[in-house]
């Protein structure tokens, strides 16, 4: 009995648990795309508002975003770190 409750507390656990690598397992490109673009843009605009002009922080935050697209297989499971990071060298 322990047992089956375990495993259905793991997958309860599991399938509620967001920015887990396995949750972009499934995913079409498009879906994790959008994902971590909604979840991050905001940050990564802020992050670049605070060294650029604001005049041109949305086209920095899509060059950032282009990376992304572009290499999304290279992008960790906690892609905000790596997002700061791409950011960073497009300033």
């Amino acid at each position: 009995m322990s047992e089956l409750l375990s495993s259905v507390g793991r997958a309860a656990c599991a399938c509620n648990v967001e920015g887990v690598a396995g949750h972009y397992l499934g995913m079409s490109a498009r879906d994790r795309f959008e994902l971590i673009y909604g979840r991050h843009a905001p940050t990564v605009k802020a992050y670049v508002m605070r060294r650029a002009p604001a005049a041109i922080a949305d086209d920095i935050v899509a060059d950032v975003f282009t990376v992304c697209w572009r290499r999304l297989e290279d992008v960790p499971a906690d892609p905000l770190p790596w997002l700061i990071g791409v950011a960073a060298r497009v300033l």
